[in-house]
Parts: C-alpha cells; sequence; structure tokens
C-alpha cells in the first residue's frame, strides 16, 4: 500500500473514532479502532478505484494527441477470434486498441477513405 494510501486511511480511522465518540459512547475502544479500520481502508480503496475511473474518463478525450469524437468499448473480429478494446472515433480514421488480455498487443488504424460499407 503506497504511503499516501495509509495516510488516508489513518486519518479516516481517526475521524470515525471521534464520532463513534459522540453517537456509541458504549462501545469499547478496540471495536471502535477495529470498524474504523476496516471502514476507512474500505473507504480508501473505493475513492481510490473511483477517482481512478473518473480520471480516465475526463481525461481520454484525446487518443495520440488528436481530439476524440466518439469512443467506446468494442470488439474486432479476425475470423472466430474476437479481441476486446476501445474504439476511437478521430475526424480521418478509427482506431481499435485491445485490451492487455487479448493476444494480439497492437492497434488496428482503418481509415475513414478506406470504409466503403457499415
Amino acid at each position: 500500500m503506497k504511503i499516501k494510501y495509509i495516510y488516508d486511511v489513518i486519518i479516516a480511522t481517526v475521524l470515525y473514532f471521534a464520532v463513534s465518540l459522540i453517537f456509541t459512547p458504549s462501545a469499547t475502544i478496540a471495536s471502535r479502532i477495529f470498524v474504523g479500520l476496516c471502514m476507512a481502508i474500505g473507504l480508501t480503496i473505493s475513492m481510490n478505484l473511483y477517482v481512478k475511473k473518473l480520471r480516465i474518463i475526463l481525461y481520454k478525450n484525446t487518443y495520440q494527441d488528436q481530439v476524440v469524437i466518439n469512443q467506446g468499448l468494442t470488439n474486432r473480429y479476425r475470423g472466430i477470434i474476437a479481441d476486446g478494446g476501445v474504439g476511437y472515433l478521430l475526424h480521418d480514421r478509427f482506431v481499435f486498441h485491445p485490451h492487455k488480455l487479448n493476444f494480439s498487443k497492437k492497434d488496428k488504424t482503418i481509415l475513414l477513405s478506406e470504409i466503403e460499407q457499415v
């Protein structure tokens, strides 16, 4: 766990401990610390995952310094093999960027002028 996340866990645990003193005066100190740690670790992990996904959404509107018109999850079929990935529609081409789990790792670029039929 990174140092930043450890600080987040410590701060959340202390805050939970302080709030639990007010609202549950009959709870033991050990139970407050245990519940605070569990909640803090869970919240820290979930919030960091959320922030990571939010960064992807906010900053993924360019592909190789070109403005992306539209993007989304897509599949590329090659015979019986289907590769999952992300498709980027640029002003002059369509780019398929495969996920890391696929056998083919290279981007596939199709110029829009080459597309005859959809």
